[in-house]
This record gives C-alpha cells, sequence and structure tokens, in this order.
C-alpha cells in the first residue's frame, strides 16, 4: 500500500501542487483505496484518493462534467491532460474539496430532491464520447451473485445454516424472481443510457449553500434509466423517503414512466447482490475480528425487515403481478 509521502510526490508531478499538508479521510468500503484532505502551499484544499487500479468511472465522470452534468463531481486533470497520476502501486486522483455531507447524514429538502432529479436529468441526456462508454460494462440481467447466493442456498456451510433454514422461503423467492424478471428483461427491446447505478442518496453530496454534488462513479452501466430510477421511486432503495420526495425529484428530472418491468427486475438483483454479498462477508470476514463477521450476519438479517431490500422486491412483484392482471 501507498505511503504519504508517495501522495505528496505524485501531487507535485501530476497537478504541480506542493501539498503542506495531509489528512486520511476514513470514507467508502474499498480496501484497494485511500483518501485524504490536503492543503496545498497556496492554501486551497483537495481532495485526493489513491487507488491500486483505475476504474471506467474516473473517465465517465470527466466526460460527464465536461457534457455539461456539473452536479457531477469529477477529477482535476493532470498537467498532461490526463485522469490520474501514476504512481509505484497505483494511481492518485485529485478532486476539488467540497464541503459537506451524504444524505445519509442529512435528509434532503424538497428542494434539494428537485435539484437532485434536476441532476439525474443533465447525466442522463448527456452525450458522451464513444471512447468513454466503451470503458463502461454494458447491462445484461443476470446478476453474477445470482449463482454465489443460490450456492448458498442449495448447500448452506454450517456456520451460515441456521440464518438460510430462518429464511428459506424469502431466499428462494428471490432467486425465483430473479431468474424470472432477469428472463423478461433480456426478451424486452430497451433504451440503453449511461447510468451511475449506486444512486442512493448517499452518493448524493450535500453543500453548505445548499446544493449538491454526484458522488462515487465506481461502477457506472450502460443500461435502461430504470436502474437509476429504483432509488427513487416507491420509496427507493436505502433512502426512506416518500411520496413528497419522489414528486419533487420527478418535477426536476421531467416527465417519467419508468417500466415497472426493469424496477421489479433491479429491485430483485439488487436484494440479490446484497443478500450475497452479506453471506459470504459473514462466511468469510475481511479481517480476523470476530466483529467483522458479526457485523456482517447483523447486516443480513436487516435485510428482510419490513421497508428492505428484500420487502421492497416483494412488493414490487405484488403490485407488477396486479399491473399484469
Amino acid at each position: 500500500m501507498i505511503d504519504e509521502a508517495a501522495i505528496v510526490a505524485a501531487a507535485l508531478t501530476g497537478w504541480g501542487r506542493e501539498i503542506v499538508g495531509l489528512a486520511p479521510l476514513f470514507l467508502g468500503h474499498d480496501p484497494r483505496a485511500r483518501t485524504y484532505r490536503a492543503t496545498t502551499r497556496d492554501g486551497r484544499d483537495l481532495f485526493l484518493k489513491w487507488r491500486s487500479r483505475l476504474d471506467a468511472g474516473m473517465a465517465v465522470s470527466q466526460a460527464l462534467y465536461a457534457a455539461g452534468a456539473t452536479a457531477v463531481l469529477a477529477p482535476i486533470s493532470t498537467k498532461e491532460g490526463r485522469t490520474a497520476q501514476a504512481t509505484d502501486e497505483g494511481w492518485l486522483l485529485a478532486y476539488p474539496f467540497v464541503e459537506g455531507h451524504n444524505g445519509f447524514y442529512e435528509r434532503l429538502t424538497l428542494d434539494r430532491w428537485r435539484a437532485f432529479g434536476g441532476a439525474m436529468r443533465e447525466i442522463h441526456a448527456a452525450v458522451v464520447p464513444a471512447e468513454v462508454l466503451a470503458q463502461v460494462e454494458v447491462e445484461t440481467f443476470d446478476p453474477p451473485e445470482f449463482e454465489i447466493l443460490k450456492r448458498f442456498v442449495e448447500d448452506p456451510p454450517e456456520p451460515l445454516r441456521a440464518p438460510i433454514e430462518r429464511h428459506r422461503a424469502a431466499l428462494e423467492r428471490i432467486l425465483r424472481g430473479t431468474r424470472k424478471f432477469g428472463q423478461a428483461c433480456r426478451e424486452k427491446r430497451w433504451t440503453m443510457g449511461l447510468c451511475h447505478a449506486d444512486i442512493h442518496v448517499g452518493n448524493v453530496h450535500l453543500t453548505p449553500d445548499g446544493g449538491l454534488r454526484i458522488v462515487d462513479w465506481d461502477e457506472p452501466r450502460i443500461a435502461p434509466r430504470e436502474r437509476d430510477l429504483m432509488f427513487i421511486c416507491g420509496g427507493g432503495i436505502m433512502s426512506g423517503h416518500g411520496a413528497a420526495e419522489e414528486a419533487a425529484f420527478f418535477e426536476g428530472y421531467g416527465p417519467a414512466s419508468p417500466d415497472p418491468l426493469g424496477l421489479t427486475y433491479y429491485r430483485f438483483a439488487w436484494a440479490t447482490m446484497d443478500l450475497s454479498e452479506y453471506l459470504r462477508a459473514t462466511f468469510h470476514p475481511a479481517t480476523d475480528d470476530a466483529s467483522c463477521g458479526r457485523e456482517a450476519s447483523e447486516s443480513f438479517e436487516r435485510l428482510f425487515q419490513p421497508g428492505e431490500v428484500v420487502d421492497l422486491a416483494f412488493r414490487s412483484e405484488d403490485a407488477f403481478k396486479t399491473r399484469s392482471v
């Protein structure tokens, strides 16, 4: 892993900025990344992010900002016009340092929901160069986490046997729904576009002046816009907002009729992803600390509570069946 002296050297080489203060920021869950608040000799603050590898999202955020989606927090180009500066063990990115909090820490007002909608309208309408889009994953409606979850459910290892048996009916319904709605989506012709793909309110950065920025472009995807709108419609995912907030979002976003099939599939796919992730983290904790596996187990149990991802998927399926009758 890179040390702070290398961070300082890369900032000078890449952006010509002499760093006189460097404070670690413990943000995100990527073990291959480090984040810092850096103060330069001329008194400016930067947000620096070191990563062991570069993702398409870095170029995507730059391209979106250049195309007019100015709510996107994009990296500053190096002196040579690159997205990041190479280091011995990875890459350093520099961003403007923006004060504020994410939407988990501070609830969005209705005005900010409207601004959020406007920002997503600009993102979905932006024209991004083909060479950037070529780097982005294209939706297949076949989540890789499906097979992981299926293996756990069909043959649960002993430490996971009790929680899996406790929730077996729900887990099997999630698997059936993910397969069924995924197949239906593969048979349908969609209008595809660039999506953030993880646009819950935790990735909406609220600034002290009442504005907002869209952050964390680690996994953009070319997909139907329902991929993003599932976080908004019907209470969304990981936000707990209601009808008034959803209406305000679409005042900013503009007229839209999200396809119930797409929304339902994505809710099942998201539940599949979360369930498999927490089962895997319970069985194979990231560290030897017993609390790591315990926290994953508790998170797994929370997914079955009312208003959480499993419940949202089931409610979406029930509503979809009602519309289809």
